[in-house]
């Protein structure tokens, strides 16, 4: 099946990288990574003075420079740099008060 064909392949490529054959792999998973569900991440303020990146769905990677530069803006007081607003946590509030989607 797959999944045996995977812990094969995989095995052959540790004990080659590593010069070993006496390697035992027990299980693999594949690769798990967030979404959220409009599938774009979110990008904003997580906390007083904490702001954060996630729910990069497994292409952030290629995100990373900029989304990196725009949490370096905010964490000294700066402007993002760029409309990020579209990527904000908020979004997924369900309220029309301001004040509770701030708070939260």
């Amino acid at each position: 099946d797959e999944k045996s064909e995977v812990l094969e392949n995989l095995d052959f490529f540790l004990n080659y990288r590593s010069g070993s054959t006496n390697g035992l792999i027990v299980d693999a998973k594949p690769c798990f990574y967030t979404c959220t569900p409009d599938l774009n991440f979110m990008l904003g303020c997580a906390g007083k003075n904490i702001y954060a990146a996630a729910g990069l769905s497994g292409h952030g990677f290629k995100m990373v420079p900029v989304l990196g530069h725009i949490l370096s803006n905010w964490s000294t007081g700066e402007e993002a740099g760029f409309d990020v607003d579209f990527l904000s946590p908020n979004r997924f509030v369900e309220s029309d008060d301001p004040v509770e989607v701030a708070a939260r």
